[in-house]
């Protein structure tokens, strides 16, 4: 073989090999981040400064509260680094937490502020910062997905390294029971308030918004 053919061999496969590791750094590179973001993005978990909100109140030194009408409320975190907001949505029998909130500080005690009937908490998805104040729930209801029924073992839902990415704040993913499962398009009842389920992929795969 020329030396003009071998070189242009050597080419041909130093392509092949560029394109087989770029193609493995974009599958690979949001598991790669996730891993690496607490050293790449250092971040305090919580902001000692008082909060400036736009709307609503402060109900302690953590937690704000919205109205967003009589019976329904935004639960916000503005000292959390994500400035995460969760829902209550009050029905007549019983009422709907939509997010848990990160597990910073516990929200039940702001969810009992508001309310006495028994509460459902229900996660947008997987991720943290929305199921890490999760676990003080009895009642828990998830979107019936069968990636999410994977995650199942002996009745008990754990979600998986990625779909939870706890890593970035050295937290562990929760275990806990499902205790009503929700098709995509079906409803739920709270009792004159009747709310449906929407699939909406985006966020992450299995996001879901109510």
């Amino acid at each position: 073989m020329s030396l003009a053919r071998r070189l242009a061999m050597c080419a041909i496969w130093a392509a092949v090999v560029v394109a087989v590791l770029v193609g493995l750094a974009l599958v690979f590179s949001p598991y790669l981040f996730a891993e690496l973001s607490a050293s790449l993005e250092p971040h305090a978990i919580v902001d000692p400064a008082k909060p400036d909100l736009g709307a609503g109140r402060m109900v302690d030194d953590y937690w704000a509260v919205q109205n967003i009408d009589a019976n329904t409320y935004a639960l916000g975190e503005p000292r959390y680094y994500q400035a995460n907001y969760a829902y209550l949505i009050v029905g007549g029998r019983r009422a709907l937490l939509f997010d848990a909130g990160s597990g910073t500080r516990a929200i039940t005690g702001v969810v009992t502020s508001l309310t006495h009937l028994p509460v459902t908490v229900m996660p947008s998805h997987l991720h943290f910062d929305h199921t890490g104040g999760i676990a003080p729930f009895m009642s828990v209801a998830m979107i019936d997905l069968p990636d999410i029924r994977a995650d199942v073992t002996n009745g008990r839902l754990t979600p998986s390294r990625y779909e939870y990415l706890g890593m970035i704040d050295g937290l562990v993913p929760p275990t806990f029971s499902v205790t009503e499962w929700v098709k995509p398009g079906t409803t739920i009842d709270l009792g004159g308030r009747v709310l449906r389920v929407l699939h909406v992929p985006g966020h992450t795969q299995l996001s879901r918004s109510v």
